[in-house]
This record gives structure tokens, C-alpha cells and sequence, in this order.
């Protein structure tokens, strides 16, 4: 009779278990899936030059995604709650759903952590910031080139004012930069506290910017006053 009741256990146990990995494997599917589309549209995204849209792809899609990896996480918990009996095939099914669980679990983790990266990128196309740089960078190269170009053909006064204009420009252009990272510094400040990693990155990054924007002062300066003084001795 015992030998019965075990053996039906076990049946109930195995077709309970199949059941369970069924829904727990559709779970899994759905997570892939979410990721893979997510990926898919952020490459397409970047490759057409729309950074800010590939950004909130990838924040919206590990959003998505991380939202199916936790039901499946309270999936593995419900099944393995409802376990039955106190057989040798129940223990190791609930060992197995504790390893699963803890994998689940790992990976969310990793998934949450790229999520945070990726509100960080979010908010930095979000802000503007990202068009500031790429100005600064271009309006520099292309100053410095023509500036070459002019001095090579021996037009040193032609030169030295396109110097001025363009210590001038890096000055208004850093200074922008400058006040953007300062109004993202007092969101993150807010929205996670002045002791976060966030926080203390973004502090780094201010204080960078804020001394190029000392420096540049001060190459400008140093440049206009050496130009007028040439001036006034010719």
C-alpha cells in the first residue's frame, strides 16, 4: 500500500513538474524575445545616426525584459512553494528550483544593472549634452585645419583672428556644457542622493569639465593679450 501511494506521488510530482517546466520555458522565451528585440531595434536605431532614440530603446526594452524575468523568478518561487510531500523526488525538485531561481535571480540582477547604465545614457542624449560635445570636437577640428591652411599661405593675421574666434567659441560651448552637467548633477542628487555612484561620477565629470573651462579662460586670455600687444607694436 505505502509502495502505492509513493509511486502515485512520484506520477503526480513528475506530471506536476512537466507542467511547470512548460510554463517556466515559455517564461524564458518570453525574456529572450524581449532582448532580442530590444538589441534588434537599438542596432537599426544607431546605424541610422539616432542615438537618443537607440538610447530609450534600451532602456524601454531591458524594462521590458526585466519585468518577464522577474515573473518568471515568482513563477520558479510559486512552483516550488507548491511542492507536495516529503519524498527523495520532492527535495531534489526543490533543489532544482532553488538553483533555478538562483540563476533567475543573478541575471535580473545584471539586467537591472544594465538598465541603470542605460538611463545614464538616456539622460545624457536627453540633455543635450551629447550634441554640445560633438559640436565642441567638430567646431575645434575645423578651426584648427583652417587655422593651418592660413598660416601655411602666410596669413598670420587671418589666422590669429580665426585662433580668437575659436578660443572664444570653446569658452561659450564649455560653459553650456558646464551648466547642463550641473542640472543633471542636482537630478541625480535627488533621485538617488549625493553618496550614490551616480552622484560621484557625475561630479567627476563636472569638475573635468569645469577645469577645461578654466584652462580655455585662461588660453583665451593669455592669446588676446599677446595679440594686442603685437598689434600695438606694429
Amino acid at each position: 500500500m505505502a509502495n502505492k501511494i509513493n509511486a502515485t506521488m512520484s506520477t503526480e510530482i513528475a506530471l506536476d513538474t512537466l507542467e511547470a517546466s512548460k510554463s517556466i520555458k515559455n517564461l524564458t522565451q518570453l525574456v529572450s524575445s524581449a532582448t532580442s528585440a530590444w538589441k534588434a531595434q537599438e542596432a537599426q536605431l544607431k546605424s541610422a545616426g539616432d542615438s537618443l532614440g537607440a538610447a530609450k530603446a534600451k532602456y524601454d526594452g531591458l524594462s521590458e525584459s526585466i519585468t518577464r524575468q522577474q515573473a518568471k523568478i515568482d513563477s520558479l518561487k510559486r512552483e516550488q512553494s507548491e511542492l507536495k510531500g516529503n519524498t527523495a523526488e520532492t527535495a531534489e525538485q526543490y533543489l532544482k528550483y532553488q538553483h533555478q531561481i538562483d540563476q533567475a535571480t543573478t541575471k535580473l540582477a545584471s539586467m537591472e544593472s544594465q538598465q541603470q547604465k542605460a538611463k545614464s545614457s538616456l539622460d545624457y542624449y536627453k540633455s543635450g549634452l551629447a550634441g554640445l560635445q560633438q559640436q565642441f570636437r567638430q567646431q575645434n577640428e575645423a578651426s584648427e585645419t583652417y587655422i593651418k591652411r592660413l598660416q601655411s599661405e602666410g596669413k598670420e593675421n587671418e589666422a590669429n583672428a580665426e585662433k580668437s574666434k575659436l578660443l572664444k567659441n570653446s569658452v561659450e560651448n564649455l560653459t553650456k556644457q558646464y551648466k547642463t552637467q550641473e542640472d543633471m548633477l542636482q537630478k541625480i542628487a535627488a533621485e538617488s542622493g549625493k553618496t550614490s555612484s551616480e552622484y560621484l561620477l557625475q561630479k567627476k565629470r563636472l569638475d573635468e569639465t569645469a577645469t577645461s573651462l578654466a584652462n580655455a579662460k585662461a588660453n583665451a586670455n593669455h592669446f588676446n593679450s599677446g595679440l594686442a600687444d603685437l598689434q600695438q607694436q606694429t
